[in-house]
């Protein structure tokens, strides 16, 4: 709807053809309040309790099928940054090993 509304296009992908009957509609929402709160939460040096909401987060996008790519990216290099402020490393390695594999595909092996 808010596509056909605004740009007068009416997606036919799977993911706007579900609409929120399994509950997609309600996943993009808690996304997006994730996406918000993983920022406020850094900033305020929340560590911990921005990594759960990475965590939430990229559950939330692999159910929904963006589990990857340029969908992924910043939550995980969030989830990179605030394991590198509890001094986990291992975790900050996951993360950053999981952000190059998504990003590989979209900007390349020699991208900076």
């Amino acid at each position: 709807e808010y596509l056909q509304d605004r740009f007068s296009f009416h997606c036919l992908c799977d993911m706007c053809q579900e609409g929120n009957s399994c509950g997609g509609d309600d996943r993009m929402c808690e996304i997006n309040s994730l996406q918000e709160d993983i920022i406020l939460l850094a900033a305020s040096g929340n560590s911990d309790a921005a990594l759960e909401a990475v965590e939430r987060c990229l559950f939330l996008l692999e159910e929904q099928g963006l589990g990857s790519g340029a969908f992924v990216k910043p939550i995980l290099h969030y989830g990179y940054q605030m394991s590198m402020a509890t001094n986990d490393i291992n975790k900050a390695q996951l993360y950053l090993s999981k952000e190059l594999l998504a990003v590989r595909p979209s900007e390349g092996v020699d991208s900076p």
